[in-house]
């Protein structure tokens, strides 16, 4: 589909022969990721700034992931 219309796709394939990284996971995972999800939202609609929202987010995350 994609090369009938001149768009290589290759690079995503060969990115699957380099390293893997572990997928996030463990005990305060969920909780950390619920708690940074409003912040990111509301980054990625233009509404707050980045590094801003990022800090806050981080600490959000790592408090709610501690509890």
């Amino acid at each position: 589909y994609w090369a009938s219309r001149g768009v290589d796709v290759s690079p995503f394939f060969r990115v699957l022969q380099g390293p893997r990284i572990a997928a996030p996971g463990g005990a305060g995972f969920p909780a950390g990721f619920e708690a940074l999800t409003p912040y990111f939202a509301e980054m990625f609609l233009g509404r707050r700034d980045v590094a801003g929202t990022l800090a806050e987010a981080q600490r959000a995350a790592n408090a709610a992931a501690s509890r």
